[in-house]
């Protein structure tokens, strides 16, 4: 229309440069805007690499050339959730819920349009299901081996139990038995 174009800009150096338009290929508007080239983002790992379908996984997503501006994290195809910026080395966003247990990559943008293609993989898991824990009680001192029966298990590093449900009850390590048994102490 005569109040929009739309250009897609050739390759240039890192920096700030006048936008002009022309009409005929020789007179260029005088009243210009700016656009900034900057050097483009890059994902190198996130961290955890894998939760729940459910969504709700705090990842921390490092790599090069953050910006602190209107970041986003894409994850695999889903719609794309707001990041916030650290440093220019680390932004952090929330996993959206999935459709089903997969792994994705995991992409940011840096102007809301143009994401990077490092290809660094979350995966998404079936939902962690909890039907029972045997014996069901134990010392005050701790100490006792549970068995934890449920679903969707998976051996992991960070496999474990926690015993209350605030941030500050006790979290101790898992052993992974199968996708339905886990033993904690």
């Amino acid at each position: 229309n005569s109040t929009f174009i739309r250009c897609v800009p050739p390759r240039h150096p890192a920096g700030v440069v006048a936008v002009q338009v022309t009409v005929n290929g020789l007179d260029f508007t005088s009243d210009a805007t700016t656009f900034t080239f900057v050097e483009p983002p890059r994902v190198s790992s996130v961290v955890p690499r894998a939760g729940s379908v459910s969504g709700g996984t705090a990842v921390n997503v490092t790599g090069s050339n953050f910006r602190p501006t209107r970041c986003l994290c894409r994850f695999g195809t889903l719609v794309p959730v707001e990041a916030i910026f650290v440093s220019p080395q680390l932004v952090s966003c929330v996993a959206p819920g999935a459709s089903r247990p997969g792994r994705v990559a995991v992409e940011v943008t840096t102007n809301g349009v143009d994401y990077t293609a490092s290809g660094v993989n979350f995966e998404y898991l079936a939902a962690l299901r909890v039907a029972s824990a045997s014996p069901a009680s134990g010392p005050e001192s701790g100490g006792t081996l549970v068995r934890i029966g449920g679903a969707h298990f998976v051996d992991s590093a960070y496999l474990g139990c926690r015993f209350g449900s605030s941030p500050n009850s006790g979290a101790v390590a898992g052993r992974w038995i199968s996708s339905s048994l886990v033993e904690c102490v």
